[in-house]
């Protein structure tokens, strides 16, 4: 039941979805420990730290917006 050359491989969006998770958690942190960092060299604590937090957090909401797939049109019954 492994993997076989030439047949379509079964993606349940395992990888993809929670790839998406640490994408949203590294974007938020990274840019909100720069934020602070930044506060601590120029003295304007919390601002930076606020404004990477919400800019990680618009661009992983963007992102994870993105990589959603639109939503199937209905079928029609006969």
């Amino acid at each position: 039941m492994g993997f076989e050359p030439g047949r379509p491989r079964r993606d349940d969006g395992l990888s993809r979805y929670g790839a998406l998770g640490v994408q949203f958690a590294a974007s938020v942190g990274l840019l909100a420990w720069g934020g602070h960092w930044l506060d601590g060299r120029w003295g304007t604590s919390p601002w930076l730290l606020l404004t990477g937090a919400c800019l990680g957090f618009i661009g992983s909401i963007i992102a994870i917006l993105r990589s959603v797939p639109p939503p199937r049109p209905p079928r029609e019954s006969s």
